[in-house]
């Protein structure tokens, strides 16, 4: 099967989207993406929703074991699906001891001006994925004239095809931001995934994207480059 890898995306538009995504706990009410990674044993629990106006459009609880196998449970208008997938361990395994770091560890991740400072942090390869969405998905996706609600059947669709659902809400966000002003015939997405530590004790410091989105419309394409980061994914 092929094995979907965290993605984390097409992304300095983050800071300009309309919903961001939310890494607090699931209990928060606000619009957008809210999801937690947790260990329970050696399995890692991804708990996810995507909130519209006080509501939930659908919530979702994904199981990876160590081998890689997961099993995706989606709840969404009352009806249940379930997907099994394989996925990448390590990676959702990361995303939940960097969680656990960050609440022990309160204050110590200031963030520093250049991530890509060799002498100050090392970055170690965890992930890369490519995920392509067409046309007619987006049709199906941007739905109203909601870019919230559009942002979250986008999301979902990444989260059923095992993208890690806070990165899931992130990438629909930039895509719905796009598609709403023009739709393209093909959104494809390459990432690569790196863990950040401090070069001198190794102890974590956030993650760091770095993707190239290329939009096709007809004969023409176009195509930017971002680099993100986020402590805990």
């Amino acid at each position: 099967m092929k094995r979907f890898l965290a993605i984390g995306l097409t992304l300095a538009i983050i800071f300009t989207l309309v919903v961001p995504v939310s890494a607090a706990m699931v209990g928060d009410t606000s619009d957008g993406m809210h999801c937690e990674y947790v260990m329970d044993g050696n399995v890692v629990v991804e708990n996810a929703k995507w909130m519209n106006q006080g509501e939930i459009l659908w919530r979702s609880q994904r199981t990876v074991k160590p081998d890689g196998s997961s099993a995706l449970v989606i709840e969404q208008g009352g009806v249940k699906e379930v997907i099994d997938s394989d996925v990448d361990y390590s990676s959702f395994y990361a995303m939940a001891q960097a969680g656990k770091i960050e609440k022990e560890r309160t204050g110590l991740f200031a963030r520093a001006v250049n991530v890509e400072d060799s002498s100050i942090f090392k970055h170690t390869y965890l992930a890369a994925n490519s995920v392509t969405i067409t046309r007619n998905q987006l049709a199906q996706d941007i739905i109203s004239g909601s870019i919230t609600i559009a942002t979250g059947a986008i999301a979902l669709r990444l989260t059923r095809n095992s993208v890690m659902a806070d990165l899931a809400g992130v990438v629909a966000g930039a895509i719905a931001a796009n598609a709403f002003r023009q739709l393209p015939d093909q959104v494809t997405v390459n990432a690569t995934t790196y863990l950040v530590h401090f070069v001198h004790d190794g102890v974590y410091y956030c993650h760091c994207y770095h993707s190239k989105t290329t939009e096709k419309y007809g004969a023409t394409t176009k195509s930017y480059t971002h680099r993100y980061e986020a402590v805990g994914g």
